[in-house]
Order: C-alpha cells, then sequence, then structure tokens
C-alpha cells in the first residue's frame, strides 16, 4: 500500500485510516496521522509525543471540536445542519 515507507510509517498510516472511519472524516490529514503516530507507539515520532504529554484520547477531543464531521456542516453557532 505504501511501499516506500518504513514498516512504522506504515503501521501508523494503518492506525491514520482507521481514525478516519472512526471519525467519519473523508480524508486522511495531519490530525489523523499524528493519531496514528501516537497509537504506532514505538517510532520516534511516538516517543516525541509521549515525552510531551500528547495524550491520544485529548488529540481526538479537539479533532473532534474542530472538525465537522463529513455528513455535515457547522454554522459559526455549532450546530450542525445535514448536507443532502
Amino acid at each position: 500500500m505504501y511501499p516506500d515507507f518504513t514498516d512504522k510509517a506504515k503501521i501508523a498510516l494503518v492506525h491514520a485510516e482507521k481514525v478516519v472511519k472512526q471519525l467519519k472524516a473523508g480524508y486522511i490529514g495531519s490530525e489523523h496521522i499524528l493519531v496514528g503516530l501516537i497509537r504506532e507507539k514505538t517510532g520516534v515520532a511516538a516517543l516525541v509525543l509521549k515525552d510531551n504529554h500528547v495524550e491520544e484520547s485529548r488529540l481526538l477531543e479537539l479533532i473532534r471540536e474542530a472538525i465537522a464531521p463529513q455528513t455535515g456542516l457547522l454554522s459559526k453557532e455549532r450546530k450542525e445542519y445535514s448536507v443532502k
């Protein structure tokens, strides 16, 4: 799937894809990759994030707050409207 990537990078991207499905996002963004790096646990990025007290649960919470799900749009008042 990602032939030129390291095994750890491939694992992080697989985790990122799972986050995208979990959050019902329509794309893999840097925020999803960040969660994937945390979930990979053994790479340099995961260790740096851990050393800086970046927690997966808090990161997911921030992503949910900041990004509208693919199924709807948010107004400035943060009310969700269906897309038809």
